[in-house]
């Protein structure tokens, strides 16, 4: 290979660089600099407009909009035009290029790319004259710009003579390998075997976020990814690590969050560990996590030091932490009358692998009573050390066997010794009772049925009830007794196999599953609930919400669905097997990830004080003294939404939407971006507004579909909030009248 000094003095080359490219394009070049030039510093308000772009593009990084960029390419494109008004700063007037280069790449706007490359080939020449070294990411981004635009040969030699002269840069090892590949396919005049698998790796790894993509899709592009490049890569696989992440598959995510920080050099390993932190944290694996945290805080700025502080601290509670769980499983009961099961037993052995193997639980802290052990007395016995417990602790109750009803219609489940002489059996309201309001860390699952006197059917685990019904109801009317029951939940989150108000639904509780022992097919029994429970279970990450649980459930059960409740909305999105203290841990991370939205919100917030006075009118940018601000404002308001105050961010929203800017381009951002946000606060009495302003903003751009995807999303929250309140005045009309076909 020819040393870099020979290729440096050889390009840029005529070929590589056609001449309309340093002609003017939709921004004019910026000119040329002589020696004999007295380089200034950019006036103040030339600074903020570099200041401005970058945390635009910072935004555009953070939340994957597009309308980020653009106002970062807009923003950058002035301030370009204006270095043409005065000498300047080489070190400025670079970084000025290399956003604008950089936002028309993710842009994939080829006129803007054609300007970016004219402006840096200028920079270059400017600064071959002064005889002044280059800034490292002017020939990088230069060079990705020219693959970009197919030309490969130019790109290999430019990314052939950074390498030359940055071998310990963590991109130095991939861009070698791309510019081999880069030379192979320009020697194959474009062709080859396979698309520009590093330029696409490259342009994922700018980015933090990646809603488009399916888990499937990341896995394939990842192992494609892997497979096509072998040098390191660490940006690379961060990126994957963090999309990953967002997808909750926490084992393939730490994998690659631990390859990255293989790959960077100890100093520049802060990220990648802060990220992988995370991952351990919402997987669960709370010593791994304690022990990568304090790593990242060894290189942190004293700031975020002071920032993890807490986090530290609960991840030491919670890495000593235990989780406890009794586990009841009765296949034979004493009374003669009550049918043998043959799957509680099986339930119970898998309830147990399952939350060892997986959730962390250890033996000495599982009980299990199985048959003749799990008398009325022993199971309210264990169950009240349980809920002593879980005001501290993770907690799981769980239950196999037989259900029914008491005197009040009521769920009940029956002891081993159940309806032996005068042992009552045990109702949920009396579990509930004895669980109060202070197990918030207490899951119970029932995988029983609850019939009643009235049943047609039997389920095959619940028997009938036995005591005739009280001569004075304990409920006023049916809709206080369903309302009741549908609302029954026993600790902090309840799991039943079905609804307990529906004991009148004929289905089958247990299952045939068909498995090999050594050489021969084993029949074994298993409730059916558990049967799909254990196998999510298996496969979900740590951070598992209860409506996660739901959806997987409700998947996999189809027709037959199964009851899942909490006391509280606030549970609904807590973790199923994780102590509060877990949510509290991963929020404070939250908030620490959310820093940079902030940080890019007060300077956007500042940028609005930006002058205007004494400004030449011929600039660009202040020939419509509003369009700055307008940019400003829009991404003001993509940042709250981003960071979910969607208050703040219709604050900066509602002002830009009634303003009449150049394009419909930037018509249409206005109106969906306030649409969008309106949807998203969730407010009823602003959701015709929002279909209002979406529909607006589909008129502007009809080709954009991010308006069509949350006008579908607006009319559908519409039509499920009006029908709901039908459904309701309909199912209060009907229990008011006796219910008779049951409370579904």
């Amino acid at each position: 290979m020819p040393n870099a000094r020979s290729i440096r003095q050889s390009y840029p080359k005529n070929e590589a660089w056609p001449d309309h490219l340093l002609q003017n394009g939709v921004l004019p070049a910026i000119s040329h600099v002589t020696s004999e030039q007295t380089a200034s510093s950019l006036p103040d308000f030339l600074t903020r407009y570099s200041e401005i772009g970058k945390h635009m593009y910072q935004l555009g990084q953070q939340t994957h909009d597009p309308d980020c960029f653009r106002s970062a390419l807009w923003v950058y494109g002035e301030a370009l035009a204006m270095l043409q008004k005065s000498p300047f700063s080489q070190s400025a007037s670079t970084e000025i290029c290399i956003g604008f280069a950089k936002s028309a790449l993710v842009l994939a706007d080829e006129r803007a790319i054609a300007d970016a490359i004219s402006h840096m080939m200028t920079l270059i020449s400017a600064a071959k004259l002064k005889q002044q070294p280059l800034a490292s990411e002017l020939e990088f981004t230069l060079g990705i710009l020219l693959a970009k635009q197919h030309n490969y040969a130019a790109a290999m030699r430019v990314l052939d003579v950074w390498w030359a002269t940055h071998v310990k840069h963590e991109h130095a090892a991939w861009v070698r390998q791309y510019a081999l590949w880069l030379g192979a396919k320009s020697a194959a005049n474009g062709n080859g075997a396979h698309h520009d698998i590093t330029l696409w790796a490259y342009e994922f790894s700018l980015r933090k976020t990646w809603p488009e993509f399916t888990l499937t899709q990341l896995n394939q592009y990842y192992s494609t990814v892997k497979t096509h490049i072998t040098a390191p890569f660490p940006t690379c696989h961060l990126a994957f690590g963090r999309a990953l992440v967002q997808k909750n598959a926490y084992v393939e995510a730490i994998e690659a969050l631990k390859q990255a920080v293989s790959e960077f050099a100890p100093s520049q390993r802060g990220v990648a560990l802060f990220e992988l932190a995370y991952a351990y944290l919402v997987y669960g694996q709370y010593v791994d996590a304690t022990r990568i945290m304090k790593q990242y805080a060894e290189l942190a700025t004293l700031e975020n030091r002071f920032a993890v502080a807490p986090v530290l601290a609960l991840l030491d509670r919670l890495s000593q932490s235990r989780r406890h769980a009794v586990l009841v499983g009765i296949n034979q009961y004493q009374h003669k009358d009550l049918p043998r099961l043959r799957g509680a037993k099986n339930d119970v052995a898998a309830m147990r692998d399952v939350l060892m193997q997986r959730w962390g639980f250890q033996a000495d802290d599982i009980t299990e009573l199985i048959d003749d052990q799990a008398t009325r007395d022993a199971i309210l016995t264990k169950f009240k050390l349980l809920t002593a417990v879980s005001r501290e602790r993770p907690c799981v109750f769980y239950f196999a066997g037989h259900g029914s009803t008491d005197q009040d219609r009521l769920p009940t489940i029956i002891p081993v010794d159940g309806r032996c002489g005068d042992v009552r059996e045990i109702s949920l309201d009396e579990l509930a009772k004895f669980a109060g309001d202070t197990s918030a860390n207490l899951v119970t699952i029932f995988d029983v049925g609850f019939e009643s006197e009235q049943a047609k059917y039997a389920s095959g685990r619940s028997v009938k009830q036995t005591q005739k019904l009280r001569p004075q109801p304990r409920f006023s009317s049916r809709e206080a007794w369903a309302n009741h029951a549908a609302g029954l939940t026993v600790g902090a989150m309840s799991l039943y196999a079905h609804p307990p108000e529906d004991y009148a639904q004929p289905r089958s509780l247990e299952v045939k599953i068909q498995g090999n022992d050594s050489l021969n097919m084993v029949t074994t029994y298993r409730g059916r609930l558990t049967s799909v429970l254990v196998d999510i279970l298996d496969r979900a990450g740590m951070s598992l919400t209860l409506t996660q649980l739901r959806q997987a459930l409700h998947a996999a059960y189809q027709n037959l669905l199964p009851s899942a409740r909490t006391a509280s909305a606030h549970s609904e999105q807590r973790p199923v097997f994780l102590s509060t203290i877990h949510n509290q841990a991963v929020g404070m991370v939250d908030e620490i990830r959310k820093t940079p939205l902030k940080q890019i919100a007060s300077v956007l917030r500042t940028a609005l004080k930006l002058p205007t006075e004494g400004c030449d009118d011929n600039v660009a940018a202040f020939e419509r003294p509003n369009t700055m601000q307008w940019h400003v404002r829009l991404n003001l308001g993509i940042a709250y939404a981003a960071c979910g105050d969607y208050a703040e961010a219709l604050t900066w929203l509602k002002d830009i939407a009634p303003l009449q800017m150049a394009t419909q381009a930037d018509t249409f951002q206005a109106h969906y971006h306030l649409g969008r946000v309106l949807f998203l606060e969730g407010q009823e009495g602003k959701l015709e507004q929002a279909a209002s302003q979406l529909r607006r903003a589909i008129e502007m751009a009809a080709t954009d579909v991010r308006a069509h995807y949350f006008l579908a999303q607006t009319i559908r929250a519409q039509i499920n909030r009006q029908y709901a309140k039908q459904v309701e005045t309909l199912m209060q009309t009907y229990l008011q009248h006796g219910a008779p076909f049951g409370v579904a």
